[in-house]
């Protein structure tokens, strides 16, 4: 897509809210949404089988937004699908949103500016700063450890005091909040459903790179984010999801000079520690889902399971 294109009317962009059973923090997400100043927007609400009263909310109080929803439950993956291929066909670009985010009113003049300057960005990241600590950073981009096979936030919980303003490509970046050139991410099919939720993010990241497109961190434009609220931090489920497609993710992308190396990293060291740390608290439950994690791997099954 060249800057050309869009030399008289701004790119269309299409944002998609990813939500399941949180009402009341929906609603707030898309208050923020209505502040945003961008004209050609469109705004989507995904709904996951929500048993809360969601929809008839949105219908209610946004006669605005359009509304998908799940006739069964898609998770992560299969939510944000839908709602991504619903706009993709009359959208320049798209943005993802989890329902627990709310967004500076210029976030869109930032990624859209950013997204032209270079046509080879398929997908950009905002600053994400926590929500009830707006003075913190969540994350200003992702790593992918080259030896361990492990992820982390760059600049997790560090203050937003400048250190981490300078635009960069991050090796990934998060579902929580990405922003999508639609003929990048399209041809791909967006997310591979049988994920379910947790390193969909990462594969779509280095599938894109594998066929030479860009990432892209912006932190001019700013998201602030109410940290795992859907299935709560550090629960099993979490850990299952995670162990299984993390093995996942090393197994099909093979990523770095050093592979397998980082595959057996994350097998043998990060897995155990794991378990090992929700034995220690008392939780055995949790313990089961990591190795019911790398069982599932090993027998190749994906899908949903919570």
């Amino acid at each position: 897509m060249s800057t050309a294109r869009h030399a008289g009317p701004r790119p269309r962009v299409g944002v998609v809210i990813v939500n399941h059973n949180q009402k009341e923090v929906l609603r707030a997400c898309l208050k923020s949404w209505r502040k945003v100043r961008y004209p050609r927007l469109t705004l989507l609400v995904s709904d996951d089988v929500s048993t809360d009263g969601a929809p008839e909310m949105v219908r209610r109080s946004f006669p605005g937004v359009r509304l998908v929803r799940l006739e069964r439950k898609g998770h992560f993956t299969g939510a944000s699908n839908a709602g991504l291929k619903a706009l993709a066909g009359d959208h320049d670009f798209l943005f993802l949103g989890n329902n627990d985010t709310e967004v500076e009113p210029d976030i869109l003049d930032h990624l859209v500016a950013a997204a032209l300057e270079d046509p080879k960005r398929s997908v950009l990241a905002p600053k994400i700063l926590f929500r009830d600590r707006p003075d913190l950073i969540w994350q200003a981009g992702f790593y992918m450890h080259p030896l361990l096979g492990i992820t982390g936030d760059v600049g997790f919980k560090k203050r937003d005091d400048g250190s981490f303003d300078r635009p960069n490509e991050p090796d990934y970046i998060s579902g929580c909040a990405m922003f999508f050139r639609v003929e990048a991410v399209r041809p791909l099919g967006f997310f591979r459903e049988d994920l379910a939720i947790h390193t969909e993010d990462s594969d779509l990241c280095y599938r894109l790179r594998a066929r030479g497109w860009k990432l892209w961190y912006v932190p001019k434009a700013r998201l602030y984010h109410r940290v795992s609220l859907t299935m709560g931090e550090g629960s099993p489920a979490t850990y299952y999801y995670f162990t299984r497609n993390m093995l996942a993710f090393h197994s099909r992308h093979r990523v770095g000079p050093f592979w397998p190396l980082p595959l057996i990293s994350f097998l043998c060291l990060a897995t155990p520690a794991a378990s090992l740390r929700f034995l220690l608290r008392g939780r055995p439950r949790g313990f089961l889902e990591v190795w019911r994690g790398v069982a599932d791997w090993v027998r190749g099954r994906y899908g949903i399971r919570y």
